[in-house]
């Protein structure tokens, strides 16, 4: 993937971060709103409702590298507009064929397409191939998208559902999809070209097959999927948690609105931190942060405690996707991030688990306030992952992607 000339490096940011406010913020952040009135029309239990999601976000994680391949082969526009149609595509099937199979069978195919082609994996790749220069900084801002969605998009699908049905509100979205992303898509990323086709050859498919498969890269995926269970644990298990310490759920949701707005915080900082100091250093900053976190959370007693290890857990949390991304970049190159990116994203998807596993360790223990230090154990994996990082990437390609002039 090499860029144009006419190619303007910070609008591509603003692009793929309003790409993500819409998709990411259609799938995962509105699930929840359609679900009360699904639960009515098709006459099933919530559990049996929330496999949608589960699927979406399990099968998302598995295809992310080979989307991650896709992204480094194909370009970028044809994936972006051809992902968002998908998309739009399933929300318009759902509202035409109102049943449970075809919500469950959209979540399971096609959102999980959509959600890497046109979602997080395709915003940082964007990122990662366009700038050397800052790269940390628009990394961050480029994810701030996810954060956006999370906010608007919920408070938009509830307007709506006030006055119309939710088959409408899903027609509504795909054409959202179609105005704000597909047809800009078209224009905006039409100066970023496709990769030469001599990366094709069966040398240098082999080559990054190894790379995908090396232990760096898989120790990168581990470093990256333990605080992305550590918070992912901690912030699907608050209402319950709150429960337990007598706060109410009004209160509860605060605390999770005001994770999600750190997030955005951290993400930013995190970023331009990591174009200007050692890696290993900001992410054993970073583990120092969420184990504090976590241990004034088992600790709490308070909605003023449970916030604040809330919101140190939520502003590393923010800030561990830019500076993976970030170390994927530096080591591999814009020749190899999207497949290497699309591994380390996989090992994040299986941070779904963290909720089951804070769930279970509360029911053995009685109590959540053992249950997070109990977790913290993880940290020490981690930390050893991303300390015998090689220095240098071990294996990697010759850059196929030339910067956009003036970002270096």
């Amino acid at each position: 993937m090499s860029a144009g000339k006419g190619v303007n490096p910070w609008v591509v940011v603003a692009f793929a971060a309003l790409m993500q406010a819409i998709i990411i913020g259609a799938n995962i952040y509105s699930f929840g709103f359609f679900v009360v009135p699904w639960m009515t029309e098709f006459q099933l239990e919530r559990g049996t409702l929330m496999l949608a999601i589960t699927a979406s976000s399990l099968v998302a994680a598995f295809i992310s590298p080979f989307c991650g391949y896709l992204i480094d082969k194909v370009s970028s526009r044809k994936l972006v507009v051809g992902g968002s149609l998908v998309f739009a595509g399933g929300l318009m099937l759902i509202s035409w064929l109102p049943a449970y199979p075809t919500v469950l069978s959209v979540y399971a195919l096609a959102f999980p397409v959509g959600t890497t082609l046109a979602g997080t994996l395709m915003a940082l790749s964007l990122v990662g191939k366009l700038f050397t220069r800052n790269r940390g900084l628009a990394m961050g801002l480029v994810v701030l998208g996810t954060n956006i969605g999370g906010l608007v998009m919920p408070l938009l699908v509830t307007h709506l559902l006030a006055s119309y049905s939710w088959q409408q509100v899903f027609q509504v979205i795909a054409a959202m999809v179609v105005v704000v992303v597909s047809l800009p898509a078209l224009f905006i990323l039409a100066g970023i070209a496709a990769p030469p086709g001599s990366a094709h050859n069966s040398a240098e498919k082999g080559a990054a097959l190894r790379v995908m498969r090396s232990a760096a890269v898989i120790k990168l995926g581990v470093a990256y999927l333990v605080p992305c269970l550590l918070f992912v644990g901690l912030l699907h298990n608050i209402g319950a948690m709150a429960a337990d310490l007598s706060i109410d759920q009004q209160r509860a949701a605060w605390i999770t609105a005001a994770a999600s707005v750190v997030m955005g915080v951290g993400k930013v900082a995190t970023g331009a931190l990591s174009d200007r100091l050692n890696h290993r250093l900001l992410y054993t900053v970073c583990m120092v942060l969420i184990a504090a976190g976590l241990v004034t959370v088992s600790f709490s007693a308070s909605f003023l405690s449970l916030l604040l290890g809330v919101g140190l857990t939520a502003l590393v949390m923010g800030g561990i996707a830019p500076l993976v991304a970030t170390i994927v970049a530096d080591r591999w190159g814009g020749a190899l991030f999207g497949r290497v990116m699309g591994v380390v994203q996989a090992f994040a998807g299986a941070s779904a688990l963290g909720a089951l596993l804070a769930g279970y360790l509360r029911d053995v223990t009685g109590n959540y306030s053992q249950v997070y230090l109990l977790m913290l154990v993880s940290l020490v994996p981690a930390l050893y992952c991303m300390f015998t990082l090689p220095r240098e990437a071990q294996l990697a390609l010759q850059p196929a992607v030339e910067p956009i002039s003036g970002v270096r």
